[in-house]
């Protein structure tokens, strides 16, 4: 086990850093990188504890508010360092990081791979030159046609 999943393992089985990572999920997705400020509100004692114990700070107050890049910061001084904090991420969560626009390029791929498949199906059945196949390549490329009807059913069902 290298320190990322160990960092990761460690954070996992302390449910003092839960809402902490859930912060850290939503700004990797938005940003793609270790940046921006978390606030958690209605802190409990252990959660401020051992957030503080990281940043190296003490909070008193219900709502804690830090620096996300202070965090990882904080993370190159304990037993885990060094540490890449978007391994730490995948690790913890089990999946790989990825931005919301790197998740929507994704979908698109798909869709596209998806009409390539099916026109290739439907030229090999029907010829080139024929309407289904003219009919599909028009959809697609105008997204018109039945084109959400198609895009529907392909969300339900691939």
């Amino acid at each position: 086990m290298n320190n990322n999943e160990a960092c990761a393992e460690y954070f996992r089985g302390n449910s003092a850093y839960r809402r902490c990572f859930s912060e850290f999920e939503k700004k990797w997705k938005t940003y793609g990188k270790v940046t921006g400020i978390i606030t958690l509100k209605n802190t409990s004692e252990e959660e401020r504890r051992a957030i503080g114990g990281i940043l190296g700070k003490t909070f008193y107050e219900n709502t804690i508010r830090f620096p996300f890049a202070e965090f990882e910061k904080g993370l190159q001084y304990t037993k885990f360092a060094p540490v890449d904090f978007e391994q730490v991420l995948e690790a913890y969560f089990g999946r790989k990081m990825l931005t919301t626009q790197e998740r929507q390029k994704e979908a698109e791929r798909g869709k596209a791979d998806f009409f390539e498949t099916v026109e290739s199906y439907l030229t090999e059945c029907t010829g080139p030159d024929s309407i289904a196949v003219s009919w599909l390549q028009d959809m697609f490329s105008q997204k018109k046609y039945g084109y959400q009807t198609v895009i529907r059913e392909y969300g339900r069902d691939r």
